[in-house]
């Protein structure tokens, strides 16, 4: 994990309002025009995600951070070596 999104998760961690961190680590040159190089934060509106991650699915072009906490109540595992994959769509 780089430097970067560390920070970011103490910092999501801190903030009752963060559900997660994701930064697009993509190829796709429209796309890293818009993402490459910033962290977005996350927000789950209540009801949003659904029971068992509703709206979450895997997606190589990003590496995401989900609150262990979240990640528990919506039944997924947190993984600990790494970020999990993310959304295309920042919940």
């Amino acid at each position: 994990q780089d430097e970067f999104l560390v920070a970011a998760q103490s910092l999501c961690n801190a903030d009752p309002r963060c559900s997660g961190v994701m930064r697009y680590v993509g190829t796709n040159e429209a796309h890293c025009h818009d993402w490459c190089g910033r962290l977005q934060f996350c927000e789950a509106v209540p009801g949003s995600l659904g029971e068992g991650g509703g709206g979450l699915a895997p997606n190589p072009a990003w590496v995401s951070y989900l609150k262990p906490e979240l990640a528990g109540a919506l039944g997924l595992a947190p993984r600990t070596s790494q970020p999990a994959a993310a959304s295309s769509a920042a919940p």
